[in-house]
This record gives structure tokens, sequence and C-alpha cells, in this order.
């Protein structure tokens, strides 16, 4: 997924410094899935299960509800099953995911 930026680079490149490149850069961001315009901008919230499911083997925060707990798992499949980082445990129970926050600048 490309940023704003990188959208709008590739139309003022294309089309110049114009009004129809800065309209072409914020039609093509504002079509691309929310979700993914929130990650790209790091902006952290909530996903539910239901609604979207994390890409496979991607570590992200989950929201375990039977034991009540955030834990920093990945995808393991296409059937939505979740392996904890600090075991060998797949948990079964999680409602929710986001995206893990960018690390800070050094």
């Amino acid at each position: 997924m490309k940023t704003y930026e990188e959208i709008l680079k590739a139309k003022i490149d294309y089309y110049g410094r114009t009004e129809a490149a800065y309209q072409f850069a914020a039609e093509e961001f504002s079509n691309m899935n929310v979700t993914e315009q929130l990650r790209l901008h790091n902006v952290m919230q909530w996903v539910a299960i239901e609604d979207k499911l994390p890409p496979i083997e991607v570590d992200v925060l989950v929201w375990d509800e039977l034991l009540g707990y955030v834990h920093i798992c990945n995808r393991l499949d296409e059937d939505g099953a979740f392996f904890w980082d600090e075991s060998t445990q797949i948990l079964d129970n999680v409602t929710y995911w986001m995206y893990l926050p960018k690390p800070p600048c050094a």
C-alpha cells in the first residue's frame, strides 16, 4: 500500500504541479481501504475479527476475550488461528486485533 505522499509524488511526476495531480492523488488515496490508511499513518485502532482478519504471519496485538489479556500474536492460516509468540499456545478466543505501533526513532 502506498502512502498519500507516494501517490501524490507519482501524480505530480505525471501531471506536473497541477490541480488535477492533487485531485487524482486525493481520489486514489480515498479509495484505499480505511483500515490500510489507518495502519499507514500508525493510528491505533482495534479491528473486530468478524470485520477483517490481519495478514497471515504478521505480528499484531490481539485481545483474548477468554483470558482478558492483550498478546502479540500472528495469524497462522486462512482459518484465523492465532499463534502466541510467548508460548506454543494457539489462541482460539481472539475477538479484536490491531497493528503494532512503529518502533521509536533512534
